[in-house]
């Protein structure tokens, strides 16, 4: 991202990347932590730099004729067997599980014992950092009811009304009597499905795989399916198998540029999903070589707390526990984000300053004993949630660095953006009615993109580059006390994700810039 103090002064921080420089590669110290990235200035060869890149086809495909396409997001399609639900949450849940039959008990126990996280207290998500992450019981009123209702088996048919109850253990026990819940009427309606090639190399999991392949879904209401998906979301985060090369991925991305939306669209699209979500995509992998990374949720509708603008904000994240075999997935802490009752302790404060040469180029990895089991925003005894460090001498923030207070806020934003809370909230312009990026939508309709996505309206990337997004620092900060000079934030984000693309086919293995996973 690109910081300002002016409009006519302008501040790039650059990143330095530890080893040599590969041979013909542009020297990566000089190269820009901005999401404005100058691919012409590092891809001085025209034939990359001036590549178009398509979002909506190539990046976050949300086009209505793929989202909701009558044979891959549905189960009742009129000739076309072979496809059925293939882009559906149970079918990709199912085959998660290591059993690709929706109907299996196997894949059914698979969801069900996922989704009772959310009806008990877990206290052991992150043992190095012990933490209770409250029960969300509002899963079973707002959520459950209906799912029980439409699954077949005994004890599946709860009787229990809508609202009628917040008590976790009435939608514990009614789960566990169920034989497991219908995978074929799971409500949950697909919102895009993003590639994430820029993540190249760079996961929070260190295993170098080649980006990753999202599924975003949205939660609907059964009774009013017209509806649009209320405010809870689930993303299934994919790796691309390492199978083949970074560069064979973006390139078959790529190619889909040239493609008409409409069936052949939805069906090369398909060629290229299979062999990241299907039966073991990565071999060896476990539950038969799933290439799932991790799922994380984000949701306020699950808070029993009384009152639609009371109700907070929370996300998990969860990813299969095993390398080989069969396991159950598992919830797990929170990439790169402390619990929100870390916010203005002496404890972050301590990690800012310790860390601030490495947060100041988001090159800093948060540590196993700060993550939270979970993520709450906004945290209602301080307000809405701006990452800070222990207030002391300047407008209640203590400095990192006193002789700098630029570099300063600079770092505090770095540590917010690579958060949860930051990437989804006020460091990206977005407001607490609307923490999604992908937002939710009706059926025959297109997600909305949030402003930190919806900066790129063409294809040409001249044009691409001045598309930028400015953020004002959300603590109010300013550049020039005399003058009052805010500081502002730039980002063009898709842009960013563009030049990734170039240099992967530039044959750059090293990023140009940095990222955080989150969005």
């Amino acid at each position: 991202m690109r910081f300002k103090a002016s409009i006519a002064t302008s501040i790039i921080f650059t990143i330095h990347l530890s080893g040599c420089a590969v041979s013909g590669q542009p020297d990566e110290s000089t190269s820009h932590q901005s999401v404005l990235t100058n691919c012409s200035s590092l891809l001085p060869m025209s034939a990359y730099s001036s590549i178009p890149i398509d979002r909506d086809k190539e990046l976050i495909v949300r086009n209505v004729s793929v989202v909701d396409d009558p044979c891959r997001t549905a189960w009742n399609g009129i000739g076309c067997t072979s496809t059925l639900g293939k882009w559906t949450f149970g079918q990709l849940m199912a085959t998660m599980s290591g059993n690709s039959d929706v109907t299996s008990p196997i894949a059914r126990n698979f969801v069900s014992q996922w989704l009772q996280f959310w009806l008990s207290p877990q206290t052991n998500v992150n043992p190095a950092r012990p933490q209770t992450v409250a029960a969300r019981p509002n899963i079973g009123s707002v959520l459950l009811w209906r799912w029980l209702q439409a699954s077949t088996g005994t004890g599946c048919g709860m009787n229990t009304p809508p609202q009628a109850t917040t008590n976790p253990a009435t939608w514990l026990t009614a789960l566990q009597n169920c034989p497991g819940l219908d995978l074929k009427v799971a409500p949950f309606r697909l919102l895009a499905i993003s590639n994430r090639i820029d993540l190249d190399g760079r996961d929070y999991s260190g295993n170098g795989a080649p980006g990753e392949l999202r599924f975003a879904f949205g939660f609907f209401n059964t009774s009013t399916p017209t509806a649009t998906s209320g405010n809870a979301e689930v993303i299934l985060e994919y790796h691309f198998p390492n199978t083949f090369p970074a560069s064979w991925w973006a390139s078959m991305f790529h190619n889909m540029s040239n493609v008409a939306f409409g069936p052949s669209f939805a069906s090369q699209l398909q060629s290229i999903t299979d062999l990241v979500v299907g039966p073991n995509a990565q071999p060896g992998g476990p539950n038969n070589g799933s290439s799932i990374g991790q799922i994380r949720t984000d949701e306020n509708v699950f808070d029993p707390t009384p009152g639609a603008s009371n109700k907070q904000w929370e996300f998990r994240q969860f990813a299969l526990p095993c390398t080989t075999g069969t396991c159950l997935l598992a919830q797990v802490p929170v990439s790169q984000t402390p619990p929100t009752t870390d916010n203005t302790t002496p404890a972050l404060t301590t990690f800012l300053t310790d860390n601030q040469a490495a947060i100041s180029t988001s090159s800093h990895v948060v540590p196993a004993s700060m993550l939270g089991g979970s993520s709450l925003s906004p945290q209602p005894a301080i307000g809405p949630t701006v990452w800070n460090t222990t207030g002391d001498d300047f407008n209640g923030h203590t400095l990192v660095d006193p002789s700098d207070r630029f570099f300063s806020f600079t770092v505090r934003h770095n540590f917010a953006f690579s958060t949860c809370i930051g990437c989804h909230y006020l460091e990206t312009a977005n407001t607490i009615a609307k923490l999604f990026h992908i937002n939710p939508r009706a059926p025959g309709a297109e997600s909305p993109l949030s402003p930190f996505l919806n900066t790129t309206p063409s294809t040409d990337p001249a044009t691409d580059a001045n598309n930028k997004l400015s953020v004002l620092d959300p603590n109010g900060e300013y550049f020039d006390l005399t003058n009052q000079t805010a500081i502002t934030f730039e980002y063009n984000e898709i842009w960013r994700r563009a030049c990734e693309i170039r240099r992967i086919f530039a044959g750059f293995s090293v990023p140009f810039s940095t990222t955080t996973g989150h969005h």
